[in-house]
């Protein structure tokens, strides 16, 4: 997101295309990937033997009702549900890095994003370069006996003027044309072509909803501790997850939040429709909900300063000329989207921290002092 958002600071058009693989997991090859884990990571004789019995003789069966089909021996594919599987796979797809020459490219598990920027004038030349690359990520995975697939793929066109998809060039997956769209889901995150959070909250918002609905049902048989908790546990993780990446709202975003997270304290203390809610807004969180984002973007940055990982972000803080100060230099950037984006607004929250507070480098005492400065 931080790169696309420098991209669309300079008008540059930025195509994104999220990738899919057809059976990722159950795709992959054992013996190539006892060969890539011994060539690109130097596993010892000894540990591919160990590894070759993990994936080898493994057996599975179709039941349906009370029938059940002979047992078959399981000759690729890594056991999903463990905790080596996802590792294995990571491992396996680690070397696509490397056939790109054009684009950037980041991947978690099988989900695969790739993505290039130009200026307006260029996007010819963008999209020549793109198919170029797809092509290469293309034969890579014929190669490694992976499959993508192109129905499930797509291309999200994000810049800060208004982009007609009709007069862009095709881009192609194989020789099948990928469909691109206004927005995106990707890593349950909704990505739209203005860079703007709305489309995501409007998801956020909508999940939250559909939880109280059912939490509603026992409303009155629990006490509210526990239905405070069971708002902690079940609607808390849906706002925080990417909250980073959004870090300060627009406006319209923020009373949508705030809307349904009143209904949230309503259920809580039960409180009917019309009755003044002030006194509780506070009482869940301990704090506001805006604050409650501010001290989690303090929190992320603490961590990333501190802890020194992950280094692609930490490269990405600049510490102010007084190392006293502990302060960040703010990036510059052109519009409002921009302005929202963590790097930005994340800065500019811990810069107005007082020094003592970022000087602490203790998690548990951070948290505590910087929950009580915005409370």
């Amino acid at each position: 997101m931080d790169d696309i958002r420098c991209s669309f600071d300079l008008n540059f058009l930025t195509l994104l295309v999220l990738l899919d693989f057809s059976k990722a997991f159950d795709s992959v090859d054992h013996e190539l990937l006892l060969q890539k884990v011994g060539d690109y990571f130097g596993f010892s004789k000894h540990a591919l033997r160990l590894l070759s019995n993990y994936l080898s003789n493994r057996v599975q069966c179709v039941k349906i009702a009370d029938k059940r089909s002979a047992f078959r021996v399981v000759k690729s594919g890594v056991p999903q549900g463990s905790v080596l599987g996802p590792i294995l796979f990571a491992a396996f797809i680690n070397d696509i890095f490397s056939v790109t020459e054009n684009v950037s490219m980041h991947a978690y598990a099988d989900d695969i994003q790739v993505y290039m920027s130009r200026r307006p004038g260029l996007i010819e030349d963008l999209c020549c370069r793109l198919n170029e690359d797809l092509s290469r990520i293309n034969e890579w995975a014929r190669n490694n006996r992976l499959k993508l697939n192109p129905d499930k793929s797509c291309v999200l066109p994000i810049a800060n003027f208004p982009v007609v998809q009709s007069c862009l060039p095709q881009i192609k997956l194989g020789n099948t044309q990928l469909s691109i769209v206004n927005k995106a889901k990707n890593l349950g995150f909704v990505l739209n072509s203005s860079l703007s959070c709305k489309d995501h909250i409007n998801s956020v918002v909508g999940k939250i909803y559909f939880v109280l609905r059912n939490l509603r049902l026992t409303s009155e048989f629990m006490p509210s501790e526990t239905k405070a908790h069971l708002v902690k546990q079940l609607i808390l993780p849906i706002i925080n997850y990417g909250a980073t990446v959004y870090s300060k709202l627009d406006s319209s975003s923020m009373h949508k939040l705030e809307v349904v997270f009143n209904f949230a304290t309503r259920y809580v203390f039960n409180l009917r429709r019309y009755d003044h809610i002030s006194p509780w807004k506070t009482k869940i969180l301990g704090c506001s909900l805006e604050n409650y984002l501010r001290v989690r973007n303090c929190i992320f940055l603490h961590r990333i300063f501190y802890f020194k990982i992950p280094s692609y972000l930490v490269e990405k803080l600049r510490p102010s000329l007084s190392i006293r100060c502990t302060t960040f230099i703010v990036p510059q950037f052109k519009f409002l989207n921009s302005e929202r984006c963590f790097f930005i607004n994340a800065i500019r929250l811990w810069n107005s921290l007082d020094q003592r507070i970022r000087s602490e480098c203790n998690v548990g005492k951070f948290k505590r002092l910087v929950t009580e400065f915005f409370s």
